[in-house]
């Protein structure tokens, strides 16, 4: 009765992705390219992209269909100091989407790496606990040589034809491997 009672618990886990669907937030410091991300993955210009930093003020929302599973994926503005109001409300607001996400997708320039303020912002929100995907984005930029990555992030580069579809497989390989591991924790 046990081990019935621990893999009816186990399933609840795969049973609220599969009904009620998951909510993905794209972070990261300004001008990484995340709304560029988020355009590749919905498949249409959603969200405004310039080379100006900033731009993205506000939260952006999709919902995708990833491996059956409904994905709200979340644009959101950089995550940075700033001493400009509306920009401040739109960090507040990344940070607050950082908070409610059941994953992440963390962004970040691929050729100027991985810095202390990209492990600052990862570890103030606690994404340990959550699934995450690490996108070391504009990749084409990247020279050989250049700062080294984390051993787990992605090269990825938004403007490539294949972009969206290969973050739609991160997501869909982080949504299982979370699911399989919450599963495992459960029975055990």
């Amino acid at each position: 009765a046990i081990a019935a009672l621990a893999r009816l618990s186990a399933s609840y886990a795969a049973g609220r992705l599969l009904s009620e669907g998951c909510r993905v937030a794209i972070l990261g410091p300004p001008n990484a390219g995340k709304s560029t991300l988020f355009n590749a993955a919905v498949g249409a210009e959603r969200a405004i992209v310039t080379e100006v930093p900033g731009t993205t003020r506000d939260a952006l929302e999709a919902v995708l269909d990833v491996g059956g599973v409904p994905v709200t994926l979340v644009d959101t503005a950089g995550l940075r100091e700033t001493e400009d109001r509306v920009e401040r409300i739109g960090v507040a607001r990344a940070r607050e989407e950082a908070r409610r996400a059941d994953a992440v997708v963390y962004v970040f320039d691929a050729s100027g790496g991985f810095g202390e303020e990209d492990a600052r912002e990862l570890a103030a929100a606690g994404f340990a606990r959550k699934p995450r995907i690490l996108v070391a984005n504009k990749a084409d930029r990247r020279q050989s040589g250049g700062p080294a990555l984390p051993a787990d992030a992605v090269l990825l580069c938004g403007l490539a034809p294949g972009a969206g579809p290969r973050l739609r497989t991160l997501l869909s390989e982080a949504l299982t491997s979370a699911l399989r591991a919450d599963e495992a924790s459960e029975v055990l």
